[in-house]
């Protein structure tokens, strides 16, 4: 930039002013900077992935408790044959336990169940279906087990084994009863329990309808 003078109004100076150069680099570095986070921001607007919708969830179905029957009542004794007996006799041996644990609502959805029983018990397991029979997955074990059959989605059918053992040694009797879902037989169950020490032993199948 030129700025003109006089001097005695004989003759003119020319003198040139010039900006302070180290002012320019960082006016031009300042532009650099702003221009670089112009595109970052524009950059990470595009690549970033953006949040897919929920999947839609499966849809829930809820079974109610229709009827139930008792296939077999055995006990075996140590030394003793097993011995079938009247399935009459169930509460004799087992009271009220099997109404007041017996399931009352079955609810599926996706690949879960929830077993619902009386006083708000909730059971929750993982399922999964094969040539109609359904399997539950224990996350103890780390195995899935049988529980029942279920012929199309309004329909299932729950297997539960109840039992009552009594085992014998030098220093207490120890009254133990259980029950699961994946015993079929009394085999299972023997197979379950094992033999050692014990001196008898109380087998129930049930089976629980839901529609």
């Amino acid at each position: 930039m030129k700025k003109l003078l006089k001097k005695n109004a004989s003759y003119t100076v020319s003198i040139s002013i010039v900006q302070n150069p180290f002012k320019l680099i960082k006016n031009k570095m300042l532009h650099f900077t702003l221009l670089i986070g112009v595109f970052a921001f524009a950059s990470c607007t595009n690549d970033d992935p953006q949040p897919e919708p929920p999947a839609p969830n499966g849809e829930l179905y809820t079974l109610k408790y229709k009827s139930q029957e008792i296939l077999e009542l055995k006990q075996m004794k140590a030394g003793q044959e097993v011995q079938n007996l009247p399935v009459e006799e169930s509460n004799k041996y087992f009271g009220k336990r099997l109404s007041l644990t017996s399931p009352t609502e079955l609810q599926l959805k996706d690949d879960s169940i929830f077993i619902i029983k009386n006083y708000g018990i909730t059971e929750k397991y993982k399922m999964k279906s094969h040539n109609n029979e359904v399997f539950l997955y224990n996350d103890l074990s780390d195995v899935w087990e049988y529980c029942g059959t279920r012929e199309d989605k309004n329909s299932f059918t729950l297997n539960i084994g109840f039992y009552i053992q009594e085992r014998v040694n030098i220093q207490r009797i120890l009254h133990t009863a259980g029950q699961e879902y994946s015993l079929k037989s009394f085999s299972d169950l023997m197979e379950y329990v094992g033999k050692d020490g014990l001196s008898s032993v109380i087998w129930l199948k049930q089976q629980i309808v839901f529609e």
